[in-house]
């Protein structure tokens, strides 16, 4: 794969608000990616992941809250700024950080129906959104699911192509969870943030 961002999709959701009298966060569950072929044409195996979850502590949960033509505040994609330099392009993300994925992040595996009619295993971990950046927790607690884009740290990558042309991953690490607009299509079937 010749690219230098990588743009898989996951679903977000929320778990809970904080039961502690803590409302400083809000608790989801992030589906982060599933076993097998992806629309981007990338293959993740279970051993693969496995090897490679502890990477996923202290990432970033981000996004880009954008507001619509409609006045309705939502996320949108993996967004970047690029500009001229005299050294030629420069390419800045422009998504913030709006929670991480602790290193209590309870990762396991569940098995879920997508809407293609193919049950999928995901892993799933926890992660937790800060309140105080109300833009971003508001659009999560009105929608409740969230398309999801796993984002990974381009130097960490390592893999191989298959016989059906797709790129299988050996190795890689986790670089963050980014939330979605429920229009953009993220590369894991149903990934997404509850």
């Amino acid at each position: 794969m010749n690219q230098s961002i990588y743009s898989l999709p996951v679903t977000f959701s929320v778990e809970n608000e904080s039961s502690d009298g803590d409302n400083r966060v809000i608790k989801v569950f992030i589906d982060v990616v599933h076993l097998g072929r992806n629309l981007n044409g990338s293959v993740f195996s279970k051993d693969v992941v496995d090897a490679n979850i502890d990477t996923i502590k202290n990432t970033p949960i981000l996004g880009f809250v954008q507001v619509k033509p409609d006045g309705e505040k939502d996320f949108k994609g993996h967004e970047y700024t690029i500009k001229r330099t005299i050294n030629g392009v420069e390419q800045t993300y422009a998504g913030s950080a709006y929670g991480l994925v602790p290193e209590s992040h309870d990762a396991h595996w569940v098995d879920k129906m997508c809407d293609d009619g193919i049950e999928r295993s995901f892993l799933r971990v926890r992660g937790l959104l800060w309140t105080k950046f109300s833009d971003s927790t508001e659009i999560v607690m009105r929608d409740i699911v969230k398309q999801h884009s796993m984002e990974l740290y381009p130097n960490s990558i390592e893999g191989h192509e298959d016989d059906n042309g797709d790129f299988v991953f050996d190795k890689f690490s986790f670089d963050g969870c980014c939330i979605l607009s429920d229009d953009v299509q993220p590369a894991m079937i149903n990934s997404c943030v509850e």
